[in-house]
């Protein structure tokens, strides 16, 4: 058995970037109702053995497919969920358990936006005071008025006109909703956002808007992103670095472009190749086959490699011995056996 590489070398080099989130082993379970009297609770491994590293002003995209535990990733970093192993630092300080007031004064510098607008958002409250609110509620203005200057400020920030602060949502398009919903995850002015699929409910027309927007903002107040999503044009675009995480385990994590150019493990190249291309008269055909019987999925309750029964390179390694992330050059790691 190799050894297990360090956060930071999974990280990359990121040496000449200030660490901002240091994540290790991270694991999250939930109890599994129904079990009888006498026998032992059950457990539903969501995550398992997260680790990964971003920096001060990085973008890191995590991709996977619906019910991987990308959005749990996020809850667990923002301290909205118990974490059943592994510890979070932020800014230097170890964050894994903290409660109580502790936890609130963290939401000033660790944010969400949401992936809905419609839904995130209070329809009964004016767009100056679903922005002032978290101002309020943290102490840092008395009332609406004490917060105006500043909201106004936030409003220019996301590009949406001053006259806008008095008006309520009916009016706004999807778009606009979720630039009133980065203001307000901005108005605590934090270090690290998670984005979790800000731009999926949007119309095509307006996503490059709302990504180019977040990507200024990135570069004027030093913002670090956890970029959650499915569309990996869209991750591509935004994000520095890469993880690819599949049935609660990140299996492979690296550069944009190693990623993107040269994955490594057989789900990154079945789910790359899994995007459209343009070929007009024809299909484009993914390059990589899964077996027969592939849509038999891994209990997360055995060891093994949850990929495996899909895997067309599988062999009885992957179904004895879990994989851990292993580095394939300084800025790549994978788990897979084949490596």
């Amino acid at each position: 058995m190799f050894a297990p590489p360090s956060p930071s070398a999974i990280a990359g080099d990121l040496q000449a970037q200030e660490r901002l989130l240091s994540v290790t082993d991270l694991g999250v379970r939930y109890a599994v109702p129904g079990a009888g009297f006498g026998q032992p609770q059950r457990y539903f491994e969501v995550l398992d053995d997260i680790t990964f590293d971003i920096a001060r002003g990085e973008t890191l995209g995590l991709v996977g497919e619906s019910g991987s535990g990308k959005s749990t990733i996020g809850r667990a970093l923002l301290r909205r969920i118990k974490l059943s192993s592994g510890r979070i630092d932020f800014e230097g300080r170890d964050i894994t358990n903290l409660e109580g007031e502790e936890v609130r004064q963290l939401r000033k510098r660790m944010q969400l936006i949401f992936q809905d607008p419609y839904a995130s958002l209070n329809p009964r409250m004016s767009v100056g005071e679903l922005i002032a609110e978290p101002l309020i509620v943290h102490g840092l203005a008395r009332n609406r008025d004490d917060a105006r200057d500043r909201v106004l400020d936030l409003l220019d920030c996301v590009s949406l006109p001053r006259t806008t602060i008095d008006r309520h949502l009916h009016g706004f398009s999807g778009g606009q909703r979720q630039r009133i919903g980065i203001a307000r995850a901005l108005a605590l002015q934090p270090a690290f956002i998670v984005a979790d699929e800000p731009v999926s409910a949007l119309d095509v027309s307006v996503r490059a808007q709302v990504i180019n927007l977040m990507q200024d903002l990135q570069r004027s107040m030093g913002l670090s992103y956890l970029f959650i999503g499915h569309d990996l044009g869209v991750i591509r675009h935004i994000s520095q670095r890469i993880a690819i995480i599949h049935s609660g385990r990140i299996i492979e994590i690296g550069d944009r472009d190693s990623i993107y150019q040269r994955p490594q493990h057989p789900y990154s190249r079945a789910l790359l190749a899994a995007i459209p291309v343009p070929v007009p008269g024809g299909r484009v055909k993914s390059s990589v086959a899964a077996p027969a019987g592939s849509r038999v999925e891994v209990s997360r309750s055995l060891p093994g490699c949850r990929y495996r029964a899909r895997c067309p390179v599988a062999i009885a390694r992957c179904s004895e011995e879990t994989p851990r992330l292993k580095q394939v050059t300084p800025t790549h790691a994978v788990a897979c056996w084949q490596h």
